[in-house]
């Protein structure tokens, strides 16, 4: 489909992100693009996957914000101000980076009525969010204070947009006659004490995970916002920049706060000829203790015929519907490493049990790479004169059903097996 595109959000680590769950409900209903995750080492890395894989847009989170400015070709206002990017839109050969957490503060206020025009507001940090807070309540017209535990850092960030330091032991004074209070800080870097809050002030916690400032404010009586609206309100932003029009806000709504998760048991490698599924697949299942199963193995068990022997015979159709079977029977497999075929993606109903059943992770390779790792081998689908030029057909025809099947997607490209399994490791099991 033409107008189908390919979207997603990089960082270290990046699993974990909540990004997919707010985007694909909108893009899936109306069948116009699908979002996943990259898990990158740089902006430059990310930056590179961007333009490989084709994707018409990218969010971008921690470490990269700051990092992936040099690489676009213009910033918008708010991105210059607060000195990062979170969102960038590919257009006609060009990144455009724009900064939607600064707006997605004021709309998390806006929508809850809450006005900032002269109010003394409280930004908590000074981060990256910290500086969208502290960008976006002077914006609506606030008065804005800065405390954070380092109080040089609180004195920059002050400095630079002409607001006011203080020092966190004197939090709970500025407290007494503060109305707006954000958030930007992880729960173990908590300032806040439950009996310096009071039922006048309004609190944003930017921790959408432990919600612990959030919790305090409650308990005293404050009007509290979870860092959910702060996360949907900027996706509503970033939407817009990919498609040019609203997002369905009840969708993103439903889909963030029905607690959807990854699998946890079942993990599934997809990817071209040459990413490394098997190598790959074999250490994962050792490291994690689990079973490894190949697709192409089972089918040769099941079968009784190589794969090559099978191609001859029945054709790729053929083929394609063994992998379909073979899928079907191991999706309820527990503990699993799955190593799948270069082309599993191709059919619609496999993507959907992958999906499904399976935590599928895309190992991309690009054609020059996967020329070298399988010039020699023996692959049906390269039988012919020109292996690179079919190859890069391939992946060609294959790609929007390589990124629309992936949950995360991990470069091989000039990367050792060992640094691909650690990468992978270290993202998995951060969430299992």
């Amino acid at each position: 489909m033409p107008d189908f595109r390919l979207m997603a959000v990089a960082g270290s680590p990046i699993l974990h992100s909540k990004s997919p769950f707010l985007f694909n409900p909108s893009l899936l209903n109306s069948n116009s693009g699908y979002y996943t995750r990259v898990a990158a080492d740089s902006a430059a890395e990310a930056i590179d996957l961007l333009r490989q894989l084709g994707l018409s847009g990218m969010n971008v989170t921690s470490p990269f914000k700051e990092e992936i400015m040099p690489f676009l070709d213009e910033v918008d206002a708010f991105a210059q101000k607060i000195g990062c990017v979170n969102c960038i839109v590919s257009k006609a050969s060009k990144l455009f980076g724009y900064n939607t957490d600064a707006m997605g503060v004021l709309d998390s206020f806006i929508k809850n009525g809450i006005s900032l025009k002269d109010k003394k507001a409280i930004v908590l940090g000074a981060g990256g969010a910290a500086r969208a807070a502290v960008c976006a309540l002077i914006e609506g017209g606030a008065l804005v204070y800065i405390v954070n535990r380092t109080k040089s850092k609180a004195d920059l960030l002050a400095k630079e947009f002409s607001c006011t330091s203080y020092d966190v032991r004197e939090l709970p004074i500025l407290l007494k006659e503060a109305s707006i209070v954000v958030s930007s800080l992880a729960s173990e870097h908590n300032l806040l004490q439950q009996e310096w809050l009071h039922p006048d002030l309004v609190l944003l916690d930017a921790d959408y995970k432990t919600k612990k400032a959030l919790g305090l404010a409650l308990k005293q009586g404050a009007f509290g916002i979870p860092g959910e609206e702060w996360l949907i309100n900027q996706a509503i932003h970033a939407y817009k920049h990919f498609h040019g029009q609203e997002p369905d806000e009840n969708l993103m709504r439903r889909a963030l706060y029905s607690g959807f998760s990854l699998k946890k048991d079942q993990i599934a490698l997809v990817g071209f000829m040459g990413s490394g599924k098997s190598t790959i697949g074999k250490t994962l299942a050792e490291k994690l203790g689990w079973d490894f199963l190949d697709t192409d193995c089972l089918i040769e068990q099941k079968s009784g015929k190589r794969i090559p022997e099978i191609f001859r015979e029945s054709g790729e159709e053929g083929f394609r519907k063994w992998e379909t079977e073979i899928l079907q029977e191991i999706k309820s497999n527990k503990k699993v490493v799955l190593a799948t075929g270069g082309g599993v993606v191709l059919k619609e109903e496999n993507r959907q049990i992958l999906k499904q059943h399976f935590l599928p992770i895309l190992l991309f390779v690009n054609a020059d790479e996967a020329m070298k790792r399988i010039a020699n081998s023996d692959r049906p689908l390269l039988n012919c004169g020109d292996i690179l030029g079919k190859i890069q057909d391939l992946q060609t025809k294959r790609k929007d059903c390589y990124i629309s099947a992936s949950q995360l997607i991990v470069n091989t490209v000039h990367k050792s097996p060992e640094s691909i399994l650690e990468k992978i490791y270290d993202e998995v099991s951060r969430i299992f």
